[in-house]
């Protein structure tokens, strides 16, 4: 049985003994022809399923302590503190400039 090789590409014949267009260089892949007893029939793979609804969590590789910081009593004490000077020294400058006129 004689087979031509005819490139995909460029749609020129290729020599029997060559894996590759001469034309354009394209490689030479055979097509496969199916009779009955090389055929095998496909089977439908099932869909994939949803991880949207999956009780899996999910890991981030990121600890708890990434992100923005808990602010601690602490912090919180330091700033209400520092306001409270503040205030009182405003006070104090407001008093003497008042007394004095």
């Amino acid at each position: 049985m004689d087979e031509r090789k005819i490139c995909k590409h460029c749609e020129s014949f290729i020599p029997t003994d060559s894996k590759f267009c001469p034309n354009c260089g394209a490689e030479y892949v055979p097509e496969i022809k199916y009779t009955q007893e090389n055929y095998v029939p496909v089977q439908p793979s099932p869909p994939p399923q949803s991880s949207q609804f999956s009780q899996t969590p999910v890991q981030t590789g990121f600890s708890e302590q990434v992100g923005t910081p808990k602010k601690s009593k602490r912090n919180t004490f330091l700033i209400v503190a520092i306001m409270a000077i503040v205030l009182i020294c405003v006070c104090i400058i407001g008093i003497m400039i008042v007394s004095s006129l």
